[in-house]
């Protein structure tokens, strides 16, 4: 598996490749049952919490602990609970549709000008 990092920093990148296995079996049996599972665990409480974080910080639909508390009693690692936001399209199609008129145009045009660039790589 190929594995990208780039330091906001110093702005360098670098690219690695790293056999992590291809299945948990294969995993194991490289690194060991204790590590494949303290993985497995700390990643899993990075996720829980920031779906615990996201509920607490829902200012639009304000969330009590006892929702919360059901959201993480159904919680699966690896299974997302939440909705599937508009798609790129969608959204440029609503803000189209919020625009003035005679911004409207100004969109169009701009969105034209990029795609013909992109086209043209």
């Amino acid at each position: 598996m190929q594995i990208s990092t780039k330091s906001p920093k110093t702005g360098r990148e670098i690219t690695v490749d790293y056999d992590f296995g291809g299945t948990a079996k294969e995993a194991i049996e490289k690194f060991g049952e204790e590590a494949v599972y303290s993985a497995f665990e700390d990643a899993s409480i990075v996720k829980l919490q920031a779906m615990i974080r996201g509920n607490l910080e829902n200012a639009k639909n304000p969330v009590s602990d006892e929702q919360i508390m059901d959201k993480v009693a159904q919680w699966k690692p690896g299974v997302s609970l939440r909705k599937p936001g508009k798609s790129l399209v969608e959204q440029v199609a609503d803000r189209y549709k919020a625009a003035k008129p005679e911004d409207r145009q100004r969109m169009l045009a701009e969105l034209k000008a990029k795609l013909e660039a992109v086209s043209a790589e």
